[in-house]
């Protein structure tokens, strides 16, 4: 069954002096697609809702149907984000706000399996700009003084129940911010982990030397 279009998606477009196109773009503009789990790129078909034209800077919500849609079978979920671009020049980035094509929703709904959370991760911290601890600090990292205060430095940098924890292709995972403590336990110390909030714009990076920092997603 072949569907007019397979997900509906938050588009926001760069300003042209920040690298996005130089004129408007009209509904129907095909840009390619990449998502941050594979590195195959594929024509999205924008269909602007409410909207005929897009100026640079500007966002508005689309009708994206991708050319490719076999390949990213089960693979894509809600709150997804991706990069639309014009050849290597990325233009814009666009979220998924809801899944038509049920054959493209993951098998675990909104549940990031391994693989994609631990490419997502990859992906997100090259647009990630590392706090410093004080005004005074001369490096981002802080030492962890006592493993029991890390569900509390959690509890209070994330505000979604949600969360993803990246530490191999095969060992990523999904978890609720109340039970993630007994499950990265064992990994402190031991490997370094990186953990996010469910938009991928908040980060706690944590190394196995005893020390951690926060990130957040640059907003350029």
């Amino acid at each position: 069954m072949k569907f007019k279009s397979d997900f509906i998606a938050l588009l926001k477009y760069k300003k042209s002096e920040d690298g996005g196109r130089q004129n408007f773009a009209l509904s129907g503009y095909r840009p390619t697609i990449k998502f941050p789990f594979s590195e195959m790129q594929t024509s999205g078909i924008q269909t602007f809702i409410d909207k005929e034209k897009v100026f640079p800077g500007e966002t508005v919500k689309a009708e994206i149907k991708i050319l490719s849609d076999e390949y990213f079978k089960h693979q894509l979920c809600e709150n997804l984000e991706f990069d639309f671009r014009e050849g290597p020049n990325i233009i814009g980035t666009g979220k998924i706000i809801s899944i038509l094509n049920p054959r493209l929703k993951s098998e675990k709904n909104t549940i990031m399996d391994s693989r994609i959370i631990y490419e997502s991760n990859k992906t997100y911290h090259n647009k990630i700009e590392w706090l410093m601890p004080t005004i005074r600090s001369e490096s981002e990292w802080i030492y962890l003084n006592n493993e029991n205060s890390i569900q509390e430095i959690i509890e209070s940098y994330f505000d979604s129940e949600i969360l993803f924890v990246s530490f191999t292709r095969n060992e990523s995972f999904q978890t609720e911010k109340t039970n993630i403590l007994g499950k990265i336990k064992e990994y402190l110390k031991a490997q370094n982990f990186s953990i996010w909030n469910k938009e991928f714009s908040k980060v706690l990076q944590f190394n196995k030397i005893g020390i951690y920092r926060k990130g957040i997603k640059a907003s350029h």
